[in-house]
């Protein structure tokens, strides 16, 4: 592995290129550019807001602001895997004639959905910033949402980099044999949408009437299941970094900052993560001299 990263180095500035090749085609031909990394998730967030707020009546102050930061780590974990999935197909004839490491195809797409994850949040921090003070002249209070815990947001990010790299050099490389999975990973990710804290707080999951029956042992058991999903723990602690806690008031759940447990989870995020990343690129790499003789 040590040989092959060496190698991969080696051939960086073609993953740059790759990288800036994907970040300017992708909106080549659109006249709002980049603006649609956020238009797309801010409609899907006015939707479900208004579902939730005004439909189901979950009384939570901001709670499109909570929604969408917890959306940005998630679209990138979406697009990033649903890129990567098809892209040794999409560069198959690429493959079969030019020699580079082949990773580097599924890697740079991953780094240009970064790179875009990383765009969208300054441009909700930068909007959540401004908004105290376009309130301020109608309240007459001045309450910022953010939290000085954003700058820890790139660990989160860091982390999650890990994760998805590991991720998207699985699914390129069977996907390149068994075009099945990207079937199964659109519907696993449609899944997985409801299963994470995107549209809801961990502590809904924590405190919630159906564990709260089984008792307190098989709840925490339950819940920390629930957050050893890196996924879960990796959104979370995003979204208790940047913003303050809140309350939902229609299930009297007062939502928490870190905590001991979180940095627990977060440490077993971290582990995770690394093992993905590290198992997911000794397999592409054992795969990886046989997707020439694909039939």
């Amino acid at each position: 592995m040590l040989a092959e990263l060496k190698e991969l180095w080696r051939f960086r500035e073609l993953l740059i290129i790759l990288v800036k090749r994907d970040l300017y085609v992708r909106y080549k031909n659109t006249v709002f550019g980049f603006a649609w990394s956020l238009i797309n998730p801010l409609l899907q967030v006015i939707v479900i807001t208004v579902v939730l707020e005004y439909v189901m009546r979950i009384d939570v102050p901001n709670y499109s602001a909570y929604i969408f930061c917890a959306f940005l780590p998630w679209s990138f974990f979406q697009l990033a895997l649903l890129d990567a999935s098809t892209s040794l197909l999409f560069h198959e004839r690429l493959i079969r004639k030019v020699y580079f490491p082949r990773e580097i195809i599924p890697l740079s797409l991953v780094i240009s959905n970064l790179i875009h994850f990383a765009l969208a949040t300054l441009v909700f921090l930068v909007f959540m910033a401004l908004l105290p003070f376009a309130w301020w002249p109608v309240t007459g209070r001045f309450e910022s949402p953010l939290q000085v815990t954003l700058l820890l947001a790139p660990v989160v990010m860091g982390i999650e980099f890990l994760l998805v790299t590991g991720l998207a050099f699985f699914v390129s490389a069977t996907n390149l044999f068994f075009e099945d999975v990207r079937y199964l990973l659109t519907v696993g990710l449609s899944i997985l949408y409801y299963v994470v804290p995107v549209i809801y707080f961990p502590e809904f999951v924590a405190q919630s009437g159906g564990l709260a029956a089984l008792g307190p042992r098989w709840r925490d058991l339950i819940y920390g299941a629930y957050m050893l999903n890196p996924l879960s723990t990796l959104i979370s602690t995003f979204r208790k970094w940047i913003l303050v806690p809140t309350f939902a008031r229609n299930f009297s759940v007062h939502t928490e900052g870190m905590t001991e447990l979180d940095y627990f989870f977060l440490a077993a995020a971290v582990v995770s993560s690394l093992v993905f990343v590290f198992s997911g690129y000794a397999y592409f790499n054992r795969k990886k001299w046989s997707f020439a003789e694909r039939p």
